[in-house]
């Protein structure tokens, strides 16, 4: 018989015999809630952040080569939007180190 009823969250039956408990199943929901408001914020911040690096990557394909604020190779459309995707994934985890 499976003691889940989904995937990642067992059921009480589960835990009985366990020394997770009530107060361990709390730390577990505070540390799952955190994650989920890290998740949240770095989402905001990707969205807020994400038109200021497409617009550096596009500034980047337009000036002389000495001139670029960032490394790119020639492409099309996508490519710009791939270069700011992955300047934003490089740069925005710096904010959540503490």
């Amino acid at each position: 018989m499976n003691a889940t009823r989904h995937i990642g969250r067992p059921s009480k039956a589960a835990l009985e015999g366990t020394n997770i408990g009530r107060h361990g199943m709390a730390r577990m929901k505070l540390r799952s809630s955190a994650f989920a408001e890290e998740r949240r914020e770095y989402r905001l911040l990707y969205a807020i952040s994400f038109p200021l690096f497409a617009a550096t990557a596009a500034l980047s394909r337009i000036l002389p080569e000495h001139l670029r604020p960032m490394a790119i190779e020639n492409g099309h459309f996508w490519t710009v939007l791939a270069d700011a995707r992955n300047a934003a994934h490089s740069v925005l985890p710096y904010a959540f180190m503490v």
